[in-house]
Parts: structure tokens; C-alpha cells; sequence
């Protein structure tokens, strides 16, 4: 008894309506979608004395100054305000500032989990 094996997913027929002149497949091009390609890293906030490190895209994509914040040249991207813990942009507190429970909030509303 003999037992001949098939391949499963065997080639088309015809190569070269799939393939281009030099035997490879022309790959279409990739583009980013306008919406849904975030170029995200994270920013990191003190709200009195809680951090809070959540991406920034939320951020630049709706305020020009966060926006020109995290696009200007830096020598140390590590020294770039809200780029690290030990670098926070602090919020200011006190009676008029922001408590941190407010901004916990405000973070759920733009980050729901």
C-alpha cells in the first residue's frame, strides 16, 4: 500500500498574473491611516503627590502647546518636561490648583479602561 501525499495549498497555475517580472510579489503600499496611526510615547503629570503616566497623544493631538511641547529639539529626551518620572509636569496645587482625585477623573474621561 502506498500513500502519495497532496500538498495542501498547492500554486496557482498561472505565476505570472501574481507575480512581477522578476519572480517576486509586488507588495502593495503601506500608508498610515489618518486617524489610527497614533505616534504615541507617554507623558507623565504630579497632581499633588500622585503620578500619573498615561500617552500623550490625547494631549498633542488637541493643544498646540502640548503639541510644539514634545515636538521641540531636545539634547536629552530624558530632560524634556512630563517625558519621565523624575522630570513630571507638576500641576500646581493648593486652594485654587488641581487635586489629584479631580484629575483622576479627568484621565478616566480620556482614558476609559
Amino acid at each position: 500500500m502506498s500513500l502519495q501525499l497532496q500538498p495542501q495549498n498547492p500554486l496557482p497555475e498561472d505565476l505570472s498574473a501574481s507575480t512581477s517580472s522578476k519572480g517576486k510579489e509586488k507588495e502593495p503600499e503601506i500608508e498610515e491611516d489618518e486617524d489610527y496611526f497614533m505616534q504615541s510615547s507617554f507623558v507623565c503629570f504630579q497632581v499633588e503627590n500622585r503620578l500619573f503616566h498615561v500617552p500623550n497623544y490625547r494631549f498633542t493631538s488637541e493643544s498646540h502647546i502640548f503639541s510644539g511641547m514634545f515636538k521641540l529639539p531636545q539634547a536629552n529626551a530624558v530632560d524634556v518636561e512630563g517625558a519621565s518620572r523624575s522630570n513630571p509636569i507638576k500641576l500646581p496645587e493648593g486652594p485654587d490648583g488641581i487635586r489629584h482625585i479631580d484629575f483622576k477623573n479627568f484621565m478616566k474621561a480620556l482614558y476609559p479602561l
